[in-house]
């Protein structure tokens, strides 16, 4: 079985496109400038699909087109590297990178180093399964968290939607706003957020709301005393978390709203939900991408 390895043998090579890929068995092939075609092909895959399901040229959702075109791209790429390796009649490519230590880098790199280390430092997707932070962020959006946007040595402002895991829930991720720092008193009166005994300000908006009705709601835009703004959505300034006692944020810790004050579990549920250490957090919202529902590009950087 080494041998037919070695000596390309066209099963072989398919079984290798079929694992790994198109790019890989065509380095495995000595076909650089076709693994570089398939990879850019690839890659532009996932824009190509989305796009179009935003112009609504898709009879299907973006994430199944994508997957079945990614699926083709598989299937073209087995038939192709067959065929190549028959024309090799057992004699092995010369070329430098279709030895077997660089085809292994290749798949190591490319299959699980590269994504590890984005996701790892660098960002991070998440989908959003609830309306809590809607407006600013809806039900089916695809997000980007910068994880490098905090540490040990840095934490996180007012006003940063931030992810993190609530230790009470057994490490469940979260997106919310942070509104209270280490040191600040909070409390919710009559719907109004006081920071450290002074209201935050709130602008009601007109009835047409951004991104497609997120809901029914009163959006109203919140300015904190720092001048930093935002949308949050009421429904009533008479729902149970609408008036609260008061809470003294310990130090590093942080208090967390969702801007869609009546529909959000957060910290103001202290015993369930309770204060955000740091090192709980995850990262800062980088950039909406998609929404899932809606089939529509948001390209919605946070501010």
């Amino acid at each position: 079985m080494i041998s037919a390895f070695r000596n390309r043998r066209p099963w072989a090579a398919a079984l290798i496109a079929l694992v790994f890929g198109p790019s890989i068995v065509m380095l495995f092939l000595g076909r650089g400038w076709l693994a570089v075609c398939y990879l850019l092909v690839t890659f532009a895959l996932l824009p190509a699909s989305f796009l179009a399901a935003h112009f609504e040229l898709l009879p299907l959702a973006a994430e199944t087109a994508m997957l079945l075109l990614l699926i083709a791209v598989q299937l073209i790429g087995v038939v192709h590297g067959h065929r190549i390796a028959a024309r090799l009649s057992g004699l092995a490519p010369v070329a430098w990178y279709a030895r077997w230590y660089f085809v292994t880098g290749a798949v190591l790199v490319l299959g699980y180093g590269v994504p590890m280390a984005v996701r790892g430092h660098l960002w991070e997707p998440f989908s959003i399964p609830s309306s809590s932070m809607e407006p600013t962020v809806l039900r089916g959006d695809y997000l980007f968290v910068s994880k490098y946007a905090y540490g040990a040595d840095r934490g996180p402002q007012r006003g940063d939607v931030a992810v993190f895991v609530v230790p009470a829930l057994d490490g469940q991720p979260f997106l919310k706003r942070i509104v209270g720092l280490p040191g600040d008193r909070l409390q919710v009166r009559g719907g109004v957020l006081y920071i450290n005994d002074n209201p935050v300000g709130l602008e009601p908006l007109e009835s047409s709301q951004p991104r497609e009705e997120p809901g029914s709601g009163q959006v109203y835009r919140e300015t904190f005393p720092d001048g930093r703004s935002h949308l949050i959505q009421e429904y009533s300034n008479t729902f149970p978390h609408d008036d609260t006692e008061v809470f003294e944020v310990p130090s590093g810790q942080y208090f967390a709203l969702g801007d869609n004050r009546d529909n959000s579990m957060d910290s103001r549920m202290l015993e369930h939900f309770g204060y955000i250490p740091l090192e709980s957090l995850i990262g800062r919202l980088a950039v909406v991408l998609w929404n899932s529902e809606r089939q529509k590009l948001v390209f919605l950087e946070d501010d």
